[in-house]
């Protein structure tokens, strides 16, 4: 890949920073994002690592990411998010392609399961997938609860809130989220 460009509404346009100084800046980067999709094959929790910042590969490709203004798009805005990237191949060849709907946007919705799958992989670096699962079916069920103190607890012992549950041991934590769970 010689270069890429992304032509995107003006808003979009600001998220064009090729060599973010941190990890929040880096979630905000369309280049950095795209880079490490590009390289790593994917773009979830473990490209959102601090030493991914630093990664050679990553870099070189996000500098060759560009995201400019389409005029045109800004007029759709924001019914429809119009996305057009450029791809310059080595060769001298061009590919392109554009989307006119942005997976998980009011206007093209991922399903129950899809964002339940999403929370799993987004937690990941946080949350064994059980206890993703756990937390996922909790919230899913916030508008029955009357008592949010389990909901809190348990995301406080899962966060690892050491100080705050110090005398919970990790060979009771699958009771204790249970108790709490049953006590929503």
């Amino acid at each position: 890949i010689r270069e890429i460009t992304v032509q995107a509404n003006s808003h979009a346009a600001y998220l064009d920073n090729p060599c973010p100084a941190t990890m929040e800046n880096a979630q905000y980067s369309i280049p950095f994002v795209m880079a490490a999709a590009l390289v790593d094959g994917m773009c979830g929790p473990e490209q959102m690592q601090d030493e991914k910042l630093f990664d050679p590969t990553i870099l070189d490709v996000a500098r060759r990411i560009s995201v400019v203004p389409e005029p045109a798009f800004d007029k759709a805005y924001p019914a429809t998010l119009k996305t057009r990237v450029q791809v310059l191949l080595k060769t001298g060849e061009t590919v392109s392609a554009m989307r006119e709907k942005t997976r998980g946007d009011d206007n093209f919705p991922l399903s129950d399961a899809e964002i339940k799958e999403k929370f799993v992989w987004m937690s990941s670096n946080r949350l064994e997938p059980d206890q993703a699962r756990i937390v996922m079916d909790a919230v899913w069920s916030l508008e029955t609860r009357v008592d949010m103190a389990g909901i809190m607890e348990m995301l406080l012992v899962m966060c690892g809130d050491t100080q705050k549950n110090q005398n919970i041991k990790a060979d009771v934590f699958p009771t204790f989220i249970r108790n709490s769970l049953r006590n929503l």
